[in-house]
């Protein structure tokens, strides 16, 4: 398993990557403790980074991704 921080890295460097593409609409469909404990708290930074990128967070179990 993943440590908080380094999946918090990951969608770090993800964004940093996308810096240079700021089109589209993030969606991101995770179950809900993921998305609770690591997406969440990171999201914020994203859109601060991005204001005019749509973003959604969505929480589904695991059958349904």
């Amino acid at each position: 398993m993943i440590s908080t921080g380094t999946e918090a890295e990951a969608i770090e460097q993800a964004a940093v990557a996308a810096r240079s593409e700021r089109a589209g609409v993030l969606k991101v469909t995770v179950p809900l403790p993921i998305g609770v404990h690591i997406v969440a708290p990171v999201l914020p930074r994203f859109r601060e980074r991005y204001p005019k990128l749509p973003s959604t967070c969505a929480s589904a179990t695991s059958s349904s991704i």
